[in-house]
């Protein structure tokens, strides 16, 4: 015979990240549920064929195991689904600059090394890193691209816990006087 093709559709909050999804073509969240997949299932399924329904609470994808390798867009998602948390793999890694996560809570594993732009970061709804555990090391974070339009707009590291900073290709104002990045 020949492969099928499958339309899942999740009615309670699932954690499907760890399985195996063959030939799933697209996924359904039910009204105001959550489902965490990977981001390998993410990409193989695609964001737009990732949908919720129309009944008016939104659904969540929470997104587990995010390389360098695999850009995931949230403004590709498929109706009524945002992102919830999305964890990095362990490891050291760039997002791809066609990578959007707005709104998402990104978070970094202790020891992780991240880099992604001040565009990427600003979308972000908060970026936390797993507080490390001896031997391990807080994960490190580097923001690039940052200018005075974004500290003009808000740029902040008020939200941001378990990480250490790195800013790198940093343009603002030479007028500026003060800068507050909002950070304790």
């Amino acid at each position: 015979g020949t492969a099928g093709t499958l339309n899942l559709t999740i009615g309670t909050a699932s954690d499907l990240s760890a399985g195996t999804l063959t030939s799933v073509e697209t996924l359904k969240i039910v009204s105001g549920q959550s489902v965490t997949l990977s981001a390998a299932q993410v990409a193989a399924i695609g964001e737009a064929d990732i949908t919720g329904v129309a009944e008016g609470a939104a659904e969540t994808l929470n997104i587990n195991g995010l390389t360098g390798a695999i850009t995931i867009n949230e403004a590709l998602l498929g109706a009524g689904v945002v992102l919830g948390t999305v964890t990095m793999a362990a490891g050291s890694y760039t997002l791809t600059p066609g990578t959007d996560l707005t709104g998402a809570s990104l978070v970094v594993p202790a020891g992780g090394t991240l880099t992604l732009t001040a565009d990427q970061y600003m979308a972000l709804a908060d970026l936390d890193g797993i507080a490390p555990v001896a031997p391990a090391t807080a994960a490190v974070i580097h923001i690039t691209g940052l200018t005075q339009a974004h500290i003009d707009a808000g740029f902040s590291l008020a939200n941001v816990s378990n990480v250490n900073f790195a800013l790198s290709d940093v343009a603002l104002d030479p007028a500026a006087t003060t800068v507050n990045l909002g950070a304790a």
